[in-house]
């Protein structure tokens, strides 16, 4: 696929081939899985992996002293204190967090989403490429809105930066895997020899020699 270089999904695991012989089952071939290093079991070997991992760590570090900064050094209470309307500027500052997350999140994928259309010669993936600029951006507005809601809420600096790290290892590295976890325990994934066995009992009923005399009868009997 034409975006694969960004995300590619299930393909390091399904394999490339498979040979196909007569009474034999194969499995899969040229898995890339398989081969993976320590680095790309981390989860950070593809640009996807780094969009949800690495980029609300940054955005939470980028918005999460957008007012507890200046609480703790009494210039809000100054700025406010001289008129300011604090409405006002807690929508300027959270739009200028969401406008530097948009660009540094839409403007890379579009670029190597360019760059991959062109080596792979796919020009037809620009819906595709669009949206998922999209949602990457969509996904770091989300971070940046909950540092600046805990930079709005928190007494000190150093409260805003330890809830948000708190939120970002819950959301990014232990929510993940706590909900991969349940999944498995509520909707457990067969074990590969009952799958095989079930795969082998299905075909054993197809080529019972009762029904190739049935095919072969059914095949003299077509005009």
């Amino acid at each position: 696929a034409a975006l694969s270089p960004l995300d590619s999904g299930i393909e390091p695991y399904v394999g490339r081939m498979v040979r196909v012989e007569a009474h034999r089952y194969n499995h899969a071939l040229y898995r890339r899985g398989q081969d993976a290093t320590p680095i790309g079991r981390s989860g950070l070997s593809t640009v996807a992996q780094v969009m949800q991992v690495v980029v609300p760590l940054a955005c939470l570090l980028l918005a999460f002293g957008a007012l507890a900064v200046d609480r703790e050094r009494g210039t809000l209470r100054l700025a406010l204190g001289n008129g300011a309307d604090a409405r006002k500027l807690l929508a300027t500052r959270t739009f200028a967090l969401l406008a530097v997350a948009g660009v540094a999140t839409v403007v890379p994928t579009i670029a190597l989403g360019l760059l991959s259309m062109g080596v792979l010669g796919d020009g037809a993936a620009w819906p595709r490429l669009l949206a998922l600029a999209g949602v990457n951006a969509a996904h770091a507005f989300v971070y940046v809105l909950l540092g600046v809601w805990i930079s709005a809420v928190a007494r000190t600096i150093r409260t805003a930066l330890s809830a948000s790290l708190l939120v970002w290892v819950a959301l990014c590295i232990v929510g993940p895997r706590l909900a991969t976890a349940y999944v498995e325990k509520v909707e457990p994934t067969p074990p590969y020899h009952a799958a095989r066995m079930r795969a082998e009992a299905q075909i054993k009923r197809y080529n019972a020699a009762e029904l190739h005399q049935e095919r072969e009868e059914g095949f003299r009997s077509m005009p």
